[in-house]
């Protein structure tokens, strides 16, 4: 599963990063321990993390499994590889201000399209 190895390990530097944010960039500096301590500066770092943490692990799950599976390496490579750019697009789109981004649909939109294929290709290879 050296593909899926590959974009694990890119998902993975991508969640520090939002983890950092989290962390370190809004919640030391508001001297929030845990929660948001209602400071509106918190929604958009923790729903990036927290939309990450929901469906990255079934992406990756997908993309692990029709790999073992036979898909072919050309696509799997344009799954991770749009599974990347979404959540790296994602959290741009998250503004405390206006949480309607373009940056936000597209990382969204994308995400949903990359599990969508991901999982037709798995019911494919099953029956197969």
């Amino acid at each position: 599963m050296k593909i899926t190895l590959m974009y694990a390990g890119i998902l993975g530097l991508i969640l520090i990063v939002l983890t950092f944010r989290v962390i370190i960039l809004v919640r030391a500096k508001a001297n929030l321990i845990y929660g948001d301590g209602g400071n509106p500066a918190m929604t958009p770092v923790v729903r990036a993390h927290g939309n990450f943490i929901e469906f990255v692990p079934m992406a990756l799950i997908l993309l692990g499994l029709i790999e073992v599976n036979g898909a072919d390496t050309t696509l799997l490579h344009v799954l991770g590889i749009v599974l990347v750019l979404s959540r790296i697009v994602h959290p741009f789109g998250l503004q405390a201000e206006r949480m309607n981004t373009i940056a936000r649909f597209l990382g969204a939109a994308s995400t949903f399209l990359m599990i969508a294929v991901a999982s037709l290709t798995a019911l494919w290879l099953s029956f197969g």
